[in-house]
């Protein structure tokens, strides 16, 4: 599969047939086994629709405000992390960062990931960042989301068995402000190269802790007790599907690998009366993640769409020769 960096919009040598027929078959893949997903968790009785659209329903309205705005969560925080990694080598604004961002996770739904190259050429092209700076804060991006990964997971071990909502949410978010507040520090004293380091840390913290969130909701919705150790493996086993280059964001993979996991924690056991018409617990870990995917899917139409928009006049203005975007918008 193509990496990012390797070829760009314009630059480079053209992708290989062989790769082309491999990403492709990935990506149908990817697809039969997103609706292999949802007739398992939904199609498969017919009761099963009309019970998860009642536990929508009759959920409280916080928990709709966590499922449509976590991944909104999620791209704001992914896209500060890369702007702190990336500011250091060229002039970029947040807000177009954020424009940037938008347009690559949709982009990133189709065979070869052509977001994650775009993003890259759209740096060198608009921004003047080189294709080898681009790739390195990339790389920083994942790394770090590996130490977040493990500082979640460490924290979540370190907590009693008996822990509450309001303990878990108090022990897995507090190391948000101490980053955030230790970058601010670096900054003050001078250290701006450890500040911006410990900031995208601090955002990628975040983004996990943002996804915990929305799986500790749609489970509970679901019916599943899940304690906050279980929550940030399956958060974990999330974020890798979603780097397994098939169908973008790990579609269909995502799934089945949460519902092995959830099912494997729950050992078939839920609530009293709830789930059963779901087919237990590994149906209903999969009807879960299958709501986080359809929330996704609900807001990276309108983001990608606008943020290509805005991309693509950023590139129409480089190209004629005009100035980079103003600082914070894309032109």
């Amino acid at each position: 599969m193509t990496r990012p960096g390797e070829t760009t919009p314009g630059i480079g040598t053209a992708t290989k047939p062989s790769r082309r027929w491999l990403a492709w078959c990935g990506f149908f893949f990817g697809i039969a086994l997103l609706i292999g997903a949802v007739w398992l968790a939904l199609l498969r009785d017919p009761s099963a629709p009309g019970e998860l659209a009642a536990r929508l329903r009759d959920a409280p309205p916080w928990v709709g405000a966590v499922i449509l705005l976590g991944p909104v969560a999620n791209w704001l925080l992914v896209s500060s992390c890369l702007w702190m990694l990336l500011r250091r080598h060229g002039r970029l604004g947040w807000g177009e960062m954020n424009a940037v961002v938008g347009s690559a996770w949709l982009l990133n739904h189709l065979p070869m990931r052509p977001g994650l190259i775009g993003r890259v050429g759209y740096h060198k092209l608009v921004n003047g960042i080189r294709i080898r700076d681009a790739i390195e804060s990339t790389a920083w991006s994942l790394g770090l989301a590996a130490v977040a990964g493990l500082m979640g997971l460490a924290l979540a071990l370190a907590m009693p068995a008996d822990a509450g909502v309001a303990q878990a949410v108090a022990v897995l978010g507090g190391p948000v402000a101490v980053l955030a507040g230790s970058a601010c520090l670096c900054g003050f004293l001078g250290r701006a190269n450890a500040g911006w380091l410990l900031g995208a840390l601090a955002a990628r913290y975040a983004d996990l802790a943002a996804w915990a969130a929305r799986y500790a909701v749609v489970f509970w919705l679901m019916g599943m007790e899940i304690s906050p150790v279980q929550i940030i493996v399956i958060t974990g086993v999330s974020q890798v599907a979603q780097l397994v280059p098939i169908a973008g964001g790990g579609l269909g993979l995502r799934e089945w690998l949460v519902a092995i996991t959830a099912g494997w924690f729950a050992g078939g056991t839920t609530e009293a009366g709830t789930a059963v018409a779901l087919g237990g617990a590994f149906d209903a870990a999969l009807g879960a993640d299958l709501i986080n995917r359809a929330a996704e899917t609900i807001v990276v139409i309108p983001v990608g769409l606008i943020g290509s928009w805005m991309v693509a006049k950023s590139v129409r203005r480089a190209k004629a020769g005009g100035v980079g975007p103003a600082e914070g918008t894309p032109a």
